[in-house]
């Protein structure tokens, strides 16, 4: 699988966030779009996923995929309990039961069981923010984008929901396309990282992770290592 993005422009009235933009992205490689606050990632994800429109341009390789996307703000259902919440996005595609199991696994994975039947205006924002990475996970689109997913989450159970995200996506072939500006999480999740600045967003330097995911998981002084790469 493979999504190609040909001479993308897109302006906000006078400000151009994106222009003249070039990029492909296949599902072989995980990939990682770093960059500051303000320089045109998240505009970009929403591009991919359609829920901007563009100026002009083409985009190749997303027509009839299922999209898993992880918001930076949890946008969770208000009027639905942590449980509900998963099991709403698997109505369509699920019986009853089933969704009601998936749902559980996907709560244990984000070690929320003992908050399933609560409201989100009862979780903190990183418990949000796991149900919400819990349910793109239960979705199971074609094309995982997650825009920040890790933010406000502590380090032990964040490298475990990235161990979990990455193998899933690299056994299951789906490809998987986030953002972050933590130095650890875009070199330790990606193999293809994308510096960018902007706006208007711009390639700085691309970086090929060449030290295996496998090998990444269990030496994290060598990720500390490639960590430097992001400085120079």
């Amino acid at each position: 699988m493979e999504i190609k993005l040909k001479n993308i422009e897109k302006n906000y009235n006078d400000l151009s966030v994106i222009k003249n933009f070039n990029i492909s992205f296949s599902s072989d490689k995980v990939h990682c779009i770093f960059g500051p606050s303000g320089s045109g990632k998240s505009t970009l994800l929403n591009i991919i996923t359609k829920l901007e429109n563009i100026n002009s341009g083409e985009i190749e390789g997303t027509e009839n995929k299922k999209f898993s996307y992880v918001f930076q703000e949890d946008r969770l259902l208000p009027w639905l309990n942590v449980e509900e919440n998963i099991e709403f996005v698997l109505e369509s595609s699920h019986g009853k039961n089933e969704a009601k199991e998936k749902a559980k696994e996907c709560i244990e994975l984000v070690k929320l069981s003992k908050f399933a039947k609560n409201f989100p205006r009862e979780l903190s924002g990183g418990m949000k923010q796991r149900v919400a990475i819990a349910r793109a996970i239960a979705y199971d689109g074609d094309i995982f984008v997650m825009d920040e997913p890790f933010k406000a989450l502590e380090m032990e159970l964040k490298k475990v929901l990235m161990d979990y995200i990455v193998e899933y996506c690299y056994n299951n072939n789906k490809l998987l396309i986030y953002t972050t500006h933590d130095a650890f999480e875009a070199v330790y999740m990606s193999d293809n990282l994308y510096v960018f600045d902007g706006p208007p967003l711009k390639l700085k330097k691309q970086i090929n992770i060449e030290l295996p995911f496998k090998e990444r998981r269990i030496n994290i002084s060598e990720v500390k290592k490639l960590m430097e790469i992001l400085e120079k």
